[in-house]
């Protein structure tokens, strides 16, 4: 979380949060976090590809919105978002995206670089240098994947203990990282493995899968290694998800099992193989009951309930009629 106001009184102010563009969800998730982890009334702004998204989140939020616990606009212009942000009522500023616009907000920079897709590969000595870190130390807020091949650590053990210093120094950014490890390597070099997650500079550290499936994870913490300077930020300010609320939160580090492409097993899964059945799903967390419930049982499913409804119509009139008799 990023805060453009320096009054330390925010108690009769809200957040506005800033819808992510990557992922829908996220702006779901802020908004959560923000009313009822830190406390605090929020004002959400579409990002200019999620305006769909106004009309469920006024759905969803709407006992919350009633009571002026909530509210979200649409994207419009550039001005209006400035305007939006820099407004009296905004005690703090939420946001999900680069550090370009991060600056722009904190700092009111107005240069924000274009990066096109790149695939780099990059040779690093033991100590880290290399002739050209700057892919390395700019974040790209786009697709670019860089290999570094670090040269002359020619044993495991020596790898192992002298990587957490090249990433941690040469790399920009500590929201998550992937660490690929096998059991096996795991077992024989156990305290170097250790040592390793421990000494990672990193918010989230994900052990054999995509570090941004921990997201899914409510009870760990999502953001930045701790410390970063407004001045020179990377990775951001605080934390999301954290749902337990542990304080002084350092990092979260994820364990999944080691599996290759021939132990996965690719099929769709019933109910959510068709469209129609999702948006029943949808209805009934939303509005939970007996009709929406039935609306997501299968055909035989709805006949066998209305047979044993019928029976049980049936007993209870039978049980009226004797009784009377």
């Amino acid at each position: 979380m990023t805060s453009n106001n320096t009054d330390t009184n925010t108690n009769n102010k809200c957040t506005i949060v800033l819808g992510a563009g990557n992922q829908g969800f996220l702006t779901i998730v802020d908004a959560l976090d923000i009313l009822f982890i830190q406390n605090e009334t929020v004002c959400v702004k579409h990002h200019p590809l999620r305006g769909y998204q106004d009309g469920f989140m006024r759905e969803i939020f709407k006992p919350l919105l009633e009571r002026g616990f909530f509210n979200c606009v649409v994207d419009t212009t550039v001005a209006d978002a400035v305007l939006l942000v820099n407004h009296t009522l905004v005690g703090h500023v939420h946001m999900t995206g680069g550090k370009p616009t991060h600056d722009a907000i904190y700092w009111d920079v107005k240069d924000l670089p274009d990066l096109p897709f790149l695939v780099i590969d990059i040779e690093m000595a033991a100590d880290g240098t290399c002739e050209n870190n700057y892919a390395l130390q700019n974040e790209a807020f786009c697709p670019v994947v860089i290999f570094v091949t670090v040269k002359d650590l020619n044993d495991t053990s020596t790898f192992i203990n002298k990587v957490s210093d090249i990433v941690n120094d040469k790399i920009f950014g500590t929201l998550s990282c992937t660490v690929i490890l096998h059991p096996e390597m795991e077992k024989k070099y156990f305290k170097e493995c250790q040592t390793l997650l421990a000494n990672l500079k990193y918010g989230t550290i994900c052990i054999n899968a995509w570090s941004a499936l921990a997201y899914a994870i409510d009870t760990s913490a999502w953001g930045a290694y701790p410390g970063e300077d407004p001045k020179d930020i990377e990775s951001g300010i605080g934390f999301v998800r954290n749902t337990l609320m542990f304080d002084h939160v350092q990092k979260s580090v994820v364990r999944c099992p080691l599996v290759d492409q021939g132990q996965v097993l690719h099929y769709k899964v019933k109910p959510f193989d068709k469209k129609e059945h999702v948006e029943k799903v949808v209805k009934f967390i939303l509005r939970p009951g007996l009709g929406t419930f039935v609306g997501i049982l299968p055909s035989w499913s709805k006949v066998m309930c209305g047979v044993f409804g019928i029976l049980v119509l049936s007993a209870i009139v039978v049980g009226v009629v004797v009784g009377q008799g």
